[in-house]
């Protein structure tokens, strides 16, 4: 199971999980696609953790 989490380039801190349960992998990467479109790539990333 894993979860989607967003983090800031500057210092890798986790600013917020979007996942609150763990989910699949291919849910995970559906999701994390979703985020993707709205995210500000200049400050923030999205990663696909291991629950």
């Amino acid at each position: 199971m894993f979860n989607v989490v967003i983090k800031a380039w500057k210092n890798d801190e986790v600013i917020e999980t979007i996942t609150k349960e763990p989910v699949s992998e291919r849910s995970a990467e559906r999701i994390e696609r979703g985020v993707n479109i709205n995210l500000n790539h200049d400050e923030y990333y999205t990663e696909v953790v291991p629950a």
